[in-house]
């Protein structure tokens, strides 16, 4: 599990965290689309070819993720204070044909990515993250 506060508010950090352009950023993935849109059982559309399927959502609350490998990936948001955001990652790899390499190197690839994330929200213009777009 990874946690980070993003000093900006949870609407913003949604609009942001669910526009598959940043995925690249922090991510490291070029989230190619989301199919139909962000909702259980979408499809996230990877450039290599591979799929993901969003298995959990909650707007503004919980985006769940099962990996093309069966890796299951958890986001959590939570309004910490005015103007600041609580960012939780969880990840299981028990049914995933994925390894961790050492005990503990998930956490801290969470907890880069997380970290990327946060640079990259609190750098982006709020006007990115217009209430009217949240959900699109």
């Amino acid at each position: 599990m990874a946690v980070i506060r993003v000093n900006q508010p949870c609407d913003i950090v949604w609009r942001i965290f669910t526009d598959p352009t940043s995925w690249e950023i922090w991510w490291g993935g070029v989230l190619k689309r989301v199919n139909p849109s962000w909702q259980a059982e979408a499809i996230l559309e990877w450039k290599g070819g591979d799929r993901s399927t969003v298995f959990d959502f909650v707007p503004l609350k919980r985006i769940g993720v099962r990996g093309n490998y069966g890796e299951v990936i958890t986001w959590s948001f939570m309004t910490d204070a005015p103007g600041s955001t609580v960012v939780v990652m969880e990840g299981e790899l028990s049914d995933s044909t994925l390894r961790e390499t050492s005990p503990g190197a998930l956490e801290i690839e969470f907890q880069s990515a997380l970290y990327r994330f946060k640079k990259y929200v609190e750098s982006t213009p709020k006007s990115r993250g217009r209430k009217s777009d949240i959900l699109k």
